[in-house]
This record gives structure tokens, C-alpha cells and sequence, in this order.
């Protein structure tokens, strides 16, 4: 096989490891003469299947080839190779998937899509047919540390870290045309997007300019997504994603609205899931300075009735056509 043609995703996802992917991400960062040619020698005294290993880089993003010459975008350098996984590593590849619009992309969505939540971790227990479909990309997920087999129950478990993904797909399948995100997007609330706005900002200034680029705001793009905005929590070394739902409250009472997909969200992700509440003002005005940053909100909010009271039994009315489709007539 040539570097100039072209597989089938699923051919290039077989032949796909973890490890090749950090051999020749560590070859371009670490030489000077890149050169296709080159580069692939070096590239075979450490690893396999050189040709779809590039074009995987190539079609997320993280490789171009300009006149013969490979080159790094900047989209690789959010990868870090570890010897376990880490939510600057190999996650850093997933998330390119999913924000590449390319042909892996709809690969990914379609198997989480398989997965559902038990109240606490998300799981998939497929068919053969769907062992067979998607078995190159749940081995690579598997490599990544991601996905993992339970024999007791022959089902496979999303790993904590990585459940947000889940909930990406189901919110990018359940959008099924451009028109659609836009008439979403449309329906926003003006104040909320305002309050998105200035956490996006804050964010970013709370992680400071090394890690800046790491923050997200994803329901600029994703109107359907079920957090706003995607951060990190930084504890010395340790660094783990921080998903944020942003709610614009009133000053007094702090109250907002949860939708059962955000509240779903929230019992899945826990730790890793944060509510900012930034009171509103008028005029468009927000005060930062009495912001409360809520971390696991599900536990500390929702299943706290000594602090939070909460209404659940909301019922919903909606006029019922007769039968045969008929217009509804006086």
C-alpha cells in the first residue's frame, strides 16, 4: 500500500494500535527531516502498518502533507503518550474524532449509541452482528483504556472518564440535519448564552494560557449537547476533564430548570460534572462575584433536600388529533 492511497475507515481502524499512533506522532515531534519517505523508515523500526496510521492522523486533523513533507497541526499537540491512559492522551484522539466531521466521526456515534445508562455507568451488551461491525473500533477504544469487557454478564462498560461520549452521541444522532442544530439554536435562551459567554472567558483565565485551549464551549456548536461547556480540573499534576452546565439564576433565589437529559448526565458523570449558577442582574449584567461552582450536583443538589427543595411532577398537555388525522374543528 501507498501513502497516497486511500482505505476504508474500518480497514484503517484494523490495522490500527494505540502504539503506532504514538510512534509516529513521537517520530515528527522529535525530527528534523520529514520527508515522507524518511519519516516511514524510521517509522518501520518501531511499528506496523505505516500508510493507515498517517491517514487516521491525516483525517482527524493532526497531519498534513504539504508537498511530500509531513507537518504536525496544532491539534496534536493535546496528545501526550503515557504509559496509562490519560485524559491528555488518548482521550485527546477520541475528541478529535468527534470534532473532526470526518470519517470516523459517524463510526464512533453509531457504536456508543449502543451503550444505555443503569443509574450509574453506562454498559452495552451487543449483538453478534454488532460484535462483528464494530470490533475494530471497541478494540481501539479498549486499547485507549476506555472500553472494557465484563465476562460475568458478557457486556461492555464506557469507563467513568470517558461516559461523556455517550451522551455525545446520543445528542448528535438525535440531530439529524444542519437545520435542525440551527432551529435549535435559535430557541436558546438570549440570557443563557450571555451566561456562556462570560464562563467560557472565565474558564479559560481559571486554567490559565497553558491549558486555555482545552476549554470548549461546545453548545456553541452542538446546541443539542447536554453540558455548555467543556474545562479541566487541575489538582497539581493531576489533571480530569470538568463538563459544565452554566445556568443563569435569579440573585434571591437561585433557582433554575434541569431537564431530565442534563439530570441524566449529571447521575453518570458526578465528580466530573459541575453546575456554575451566575446570578443574574438585569440589563444583560451578570455578578461573578456571587457565582456558586457546584461539583457532582446530582448528589449535592438533587439528592439533598436539606438545602435544595425541588418540584418533579410537572405534568405536560398536549391536544391529541382525531383519529384519521383530521383538523380539529369547533
Amino acid at each position: 500500500m501507498t501513502v497516497s492511497s486511500r482505505s476504508k475507515p474500518d480497514n484503517v481502524l484494523a490495522r490500527l494500535r494505540a502504539d503506532h499512533i504514538a510512534a509516529l506522532l513521537d517520530i515528527l515531534r522529535t525530527t528534523k527531516l520529514r520527508q515522507t519517505q524518511f519519516v516511514e523508515s524510521l517509522y518501520r523500526e518501531r511499528a506496523l502498518h505505516f500508510a493507515e496510521t498517517l491517514q487516521f492522523l491525516q483525517e482527524i486533523g493532526w497531519v498534513n502533507v504539504n508537498q511530500d513533507q509531513l507537518e504536525l497541526t496544532a491539534g496534536a499537540d493535546s496528545f501526550h503518550a503515557q504509559p496509562t491512559q490519560s485524559f491528555l492522551g488518548e482521550g485527546s484522539i477520541i475528541d478529535a474524532i468527534v470534532e473532526s466531521d470526518g470519517p470516523y466521526q459517524k463510526l464512533l456515534a453509531g457504536y456508543l449509541a449502543q451503550f444505555h445508562t443503569n443509574g450509574r455507568q453506562v454498559i452495552c451488551r451487543p449483538s453478534a452482528q454488532s460484535r462483528l461491525q464494530h470490533g475494530n473500533l471497541r478494540n481501539l477504544l479498549m486499547q485507549f483504556g476506555m472500553v472494557s469487557y465484563q465476562p460475568a454478564d458478557d457486556s461492555y462498560l464506557l469507563h467513568e472518564h470517558s461516559a461523556h461520549l455517550y451522551f455525545w452521541a446520543k445528542n448528535s444522532r438525535g440531530a439529524t440535519s444542519k437545520k435542525q442544530l440551527q432551529e435549535t439554536a435559535k430557541r436558546r435562551d438570549v440570557l443563557g448564552s450571555a451566561a456562556e459567554a462570560i464562563i467560557f472567558e472565565y474558564e479559560k483565565k481559571r486554567v490559565r494560557m497553558e491549558f486555555a485551549s482545552f476549554v470548549n464551549h461546545v453548545s456553541a456548536k452542538n446546541p443539542g449537547a447536554c453540558y455548555d461547556i467543556k474545562s479541566l480540573s487541575i489538582n497539581g499534576d493531576i489533571r480530569a476533564p470538568r463538563f459544565i452546565e452554566v445556568k443563569a439564576v435569579p440573585a434571591d433565589s437561585f433557582q433554575f430548570f434541569w431537564s431530565s437529559a442534563e439530570l441524566e448526565v449529571a447521575s453518570i458523570l458526578r465528580e466530573t460534572y459541575f453546575l456554575y449558577l451566575l446570578p443574574a442582574l438585569g440589563g444583560g449584567r451578570f455578578d461573578l462575584t456571587r457565582m456558586e461552582i457546584i461539583s457532582d450536583p446530582y448528589t449535592t443538589i438533587y439528592q439533598n433536600p436539606e438545602h435544595w427543595s425541588k418540584e418533579e411532577n410537572v405534568i405536560v398537555c398536549r391536544r391529541k388529533l382525531p383519529s384519521g388525522n383530521q383538523a380539529y374543528r369547533r
